[in-house]
């Protein structure tokens, strides 16, 4: 079951990345791989939060502590699977994913 997460997980943290891709502005490919790159160097960590009390407080002290940013909004995936997004250079962008259920969180 938690490997079946995690592959869920993965494979929505790519849509997310290919879906930013295709709704931005055009840019060449080399500048596309470069903004993608920098959002995914910037926005890799993971850990388990304790899920027994406020989950979305706990993960927002988390993310401003880790990385500095505050979520701007939370889209419910299904089955307690949360993807994060935040604002970064005037750009609401998917920054990481969270299982409400496990408290495991990446981005």
């Amino acid at each position: 079951m938690r490997r079946q997460k995690k592959e869920i997980t993965g494979f929505l943290m790519l849509a997310a990345a290919l879906t930013l891709t295709a709704c931005s502005e055009k840019k060449s490919a080399e500048t596309e791989s470069e903004t993608l790159s920098e959002y995914a160097a910037e926005s890799d960590f993971s850990g388990v939060l304790d899920v027994s009390g406020d989950w979305k407080s706990a993960f927002e002290k988390v993310l401003l502590k880790e990385c500095g940013v505050k979520p701007d909004h939370y889209e419910n995936l299904g089955n307690g699977i949360y993807e994060v997004y935040v604002e970064k250079d005037g750009k609401v962008i998917p920054y990481a994913i969270l299982d409400s259920e496990t408290g495991e969180y990446h981005g």
